[in-house]
């Protein structure tokens, strides 16, 4: 199945190179060239709108990347900076200087043998 792609195109290659060469030789053009340069136009757009696509998504990976992402992520350590530097203030002022441990207001036994300990001395 290759073989006849590859010799078809072949064919059509030869074909094109024979248009060619009588072009030149009659200095006219013939109605396979007039055909072709049609799609000329199209083909140039084409171009054009796929050279500005990639030029375009290259820009914005670009800023992505480099801008973007980075602020994002700046940010979001920020963000967990603040809340555990919150966290971590308000349980201390919750847990520091308080005599009663527990939920019932008594001290817990290991605060009172502290206390007594330090009273023996």
């Amino acid at each position: 199945m290759t073989i006849y792609v590859f010799a078809i195109s072949l064919f059509f290659c030869l074909v094109f190179v024979a248009i060619k060469l009588w072009e030149r030789k009659k200095q006219t053009s013939t109605f396979v060239t007039r055909f072709l340069a049609k799609g000329d136009a199209y083909i140039f757009k084409a171009k054009a709108e796929l050279q500005y696509a990639l030029h375009d998504n290259k820009q914005k990976t670009i800023f992505f990347f480099l801008v973007h992402l980075p602020e994002r992520i700046e940010l979001f350590f920020r963000e967990i900076k603040k809340r555990s530097h919150g966290k971590y203030h308000n349980m201390s002022e919750r847990v520091r200087g308080k005599q009663t441990l527990r939920g019932t207001g008594d001290i817990s036994p290991f605060m009172r043998n502290i206390t007594r300990r330090e009273d023996k001395k």
